[in-house]
């Protein structure tokens, strides 16, 4: 049976006259830093911040722009109640060329659609 691996977290008080308690501290520092982790996630996976085929400096810049830029448009669709998730967006739109592609490579292939041919007994 695997052992779960324990994770230390180090929360820093800038003063010692700080009141605060350590629970909501630390709770608040964790929804900071898993908003900072759901950020890169989302420019990875879905803006591909890390996918270029350009080596100039210009280039490089432009390309994080516009995959920063990518993300800032996918939120501000979020906020306005127009999508339910950031992901779907990249979801429908493989599912939408998927079906596009079967609809159109699967035209004069009648033979490919499976058919139900009943079983008789002997």
């Amino acid at each position: 049976m695997d052992v779960p691996k324990l994770i230390d977290y180090v929360v820093y008080t800038p003063h010692a006259g700080a009141d605060l308690s350590p629970w909501s501290d630390f709770n608040q520092l964790h929804q900071h830093h898993w908003a900072i982790e759901e950020y890169h996630r989302a420019l990875k996976q879905l803006c591909n911040i890390e996918r270029f085929q350009v080596r100039g400096e210009q280039q490089v810049r432009n390309h994080i722009f516009a995959a920063i830029f990518g993300h800032t448009c996918l939120q501000a669709m979020k906020v306005s109640q127009s999508l339910r998730s950031i992901y779907s967006v990249k979801k429908d739109a493989l599912k939408d060329a998927t079906l596009d592609f079967i609809r159109s490579f699967s035209e004069g292939k009648d033979w490919l659609k499976p058919s139900f041919i009943r079983a008789v007994n002997a």
